[in-house]
C-alpha cells in the first residue's frame, strides 16, 4: 500500500469518494500533470466548455504530476512533492 511522504502529511487531507449531484453540461478534464500543463491548452479548453454551456467542471486523475510518487522513472531534478502541491493549489485559486 502507498504511504504518503512524512513531509507532505500536513498538506493532504484524507477524503472519501463522493457522488456529484448536479444537472447540466459537464467538462471532464484528465491528465493535466500540473506543473507541466500547457496553459494555452487549458485556456482553449475552458473557453470551449464555456461556449458549449458547461456549468460543471470535473478533474479526473493525474491532475498533479507528482513524479515523487510515481512508479515510473524518477528524475533527480524533480521538484519536491510539497512544491508540486503548492503549484497545484495556485492553479485552482
Amino acid at each position: 500500500m502507498f504511504k504518503m511522504p512524512k513531509e507532505c502529511a500536513e498538506l493532504v487531507e484524507p477524503r472519501n469518494a463522493y457522488a456529484v449531484k448536479a444537472t447540466g453540461t459537464a467538462l471532464l478534464c484528465s491528465d493535466l500533470h500540473i506543473p507541466y500543463h500547457d496553459n494555452k491548452v487549458v485556456e482553449v479548453t475552458l473557453n470551449d466548455a464555456k461556449d458549449r454551456g458547461a456549468n460543471i467542471l470535473l478533474f479526473n486523475g493525474d491532475v498533479f504530476d507528482c513524479p515523487q510518487l510515481s512508479r515510473h522513472r524518477q528524475f533527480k531534478s524533480a521538484p519536491k512533492f510539497k512544491d508540486d502541491v503548492s503549484k497545484g493549489v495556485a492553479f485552482f485559486t
